[in-house]
């Protein structure tokens, strides 16, 4: 299939756009030999997704709970959050920004861990508790569209030292001042809801109990 893959004259496999085709051989004696090919876009995660929506609020929302700390450490200094996700029609609602909120990361107890949100018109938030006061990204009505209904983005959230940082398919969108340590649950973490639920997907959650840069 030449849509995904062409082969030039020398053997040379060249992948033309994501998906999977097969390429067989002819030896100089006739024999052939026939293997399957996948083509990987690296621009989009790689299709181990996993899909949120069943039920109506967060009390009986689907999600996957993660029933330790996500960091070495309850006292955390700096740390990467990051994902893929995909919004479906019911994350991305019009109107005024920061009327409605669908967390796809996090967990909300006595204390929120960073957590991650939709609000309206696929603004990105990220929120945090500091002591017994919650913080978070600024959200307003010029704050940038990063998410897109049924496409897929990479977001993170990276807390360097008093700031953190929220970026969207690696571009820096906003910061926040936040305490050089933070008490982050260690008992609990949830994908695809906090105090509220999400509809989409997401893939290649992943931790690091570090600040990763820019180009990283």
């Amino acid at each position: 299939n030449s849509v995904i893959a062409t082969v030039d004259t020398n053997g040379i496999v060249t992948g033309i756009a994501a998906g999977t085709t097969t390429i067989t051989y002819t030896t100089s004696s006739g024999c052939t030999t026939t293997t399957a090919l996948r083509v990987i876009d690296c621009t989009q995660p790689f299709g181990n997704a996993l899909s949120f929506g069943n039920g109506t609020i967060a009390s009986n929302a689907d999600y996957v709970n993660i029933p330790s700390r996500i960091f070495p450490s309850q006292t955390v200094a700096n740390f990467t959050i990051e994902t893929w996700i995909k919004p479906s029609a019911s994350d991305i609602l019009t109107g005024t920004t920061g009327t409605n909120w669908f967390a796809f990361l996090g967990y909300t107890g006595t204390k929120r861990s960073p957590s991650l949100y939709i609000t309206n018109n696929g603004v990105l938030h990220g929120s945090w508790s500091e002591g017994s006061v919650l913080n978070g990204t600024p959200v307003s009505a010029s704050s940038p569209t990063s998410l897109v209904l049924d496409k897929w983005t990479h977001v993170a959230l990276v807390k360097d030292g008093t700031t953190m940082r929220l970026y969207v398919n690696g571009v820096q969108i906003t910061t926040a001042t936040c305490l050089a340590n933070l008490d982050v649950p260690d008992n609990a973490y949830w994908l695809g809801k906090s105090d509220n639920q999400f509809n989409g997907a997401l893939d290649e959650v992943r931790f690091w109990s570090t600040a990763r840069t820019q180009s990283q």
